[in-house]
């Protein structure tokens, strides 16, 4: 009655990791790592940090933010061709992260940036996340609003 073809996909485009747009078939814990990235830098923006609409504008996307010397992306990578048909190789893009991300906590700024790195072994392991200064250092007091608050 009709063909059918299958498409593989890895969630919400703007949320997933590069190595999933190349092809990697075998997501692993580093794959939530770049998506709890993208949620973290969203919560304190108030906007997806990446909208995009296609897998290739997924690609072109992240390496603008993240940058990247030109070539392939991942060097040592070996993923099968990807079925969502992005390209390895790239040419060269300055990193945006820093500017996008310049009206948030520094603190935050720093993880979201840590935790959307190219390289998926070089994404921080959940574990470490919260030995950050974002989670150990203690917040602004609150003391100074409560006298307004409760007038």
């Amino acid at each position: 009655v009709g063909s059918s073809s299958v498409t593989r996909t890895y969630g919400t485009l703007g949320y997933t990791a590069p190595e999933s747009l190349l092809g990697c078939q075998r997501p692993t814990f580093q794959n939530d790592v770049w998506s709890a990235g993208c949620v973290v830098a969203e919560l304190y923006l108030g906007q997806p940090l990446f909208c995009a609409t296609s897998p290739i504008s997924a690609m072109h996307d992240i390496l603008q933010f993240v940058g990247h010397p030109g070539g392939s992306v991942l060097p040592r990578a070996r993923y099968p061709s990807s079925d969502l048909q992005v390209p390895m190789d790239w040419r060269s893009y300055d990193s945006e992260a820093a500017w996008r991300l310049r009206h948030i906590n520094p603190h935050a700024a720093d993880l979201v940036i840590k935790m959307l790195r190219m390289s998926p072994n070089r994404r921080p392991h959940l574990a470490t996340f919260f030995k950050g200064p974002l989670f150990t250092e203690t917040p602004i007091s609150n003391a100074s609003t409560r006298g307004s608050l409760e007038e």
